[in-house]
């Protein structure tokens, strides 16, 4: 898992991996939240290899809102 605690999240789950971000909560659609979700996963590409050793290119692949109740 790559994390900056509170603030972006990367976890490698069995189904894939999920990118959580605060930052996402202020974006008004689906759109806009795989727009940064894209940049964000150019950013973290070269970490993630290092730290769960994949040669997975991270890409967007669709996004998911997960509300209070689960």
């Amino acid at each position: 898992m790559f994390s900056r605690p509170e603030t972006l999240r990367l976890e490698n789950r069995s189904t894939g991996y999920f990118l959580t971000a605060q930052e996402f909560e202020a974006l008004t659609n689906h759109q806009e939240v795989e727009l940064r979700a894209s940049e964000l996963l150019g950013i973290l590409s070269g970490p993630s290899k290092l730290s769960f050793g994949s040669r997975t290119i991270l890409k967007t692949s669709g996004v998911m809102r997960i509300d209070q109740s689960g």
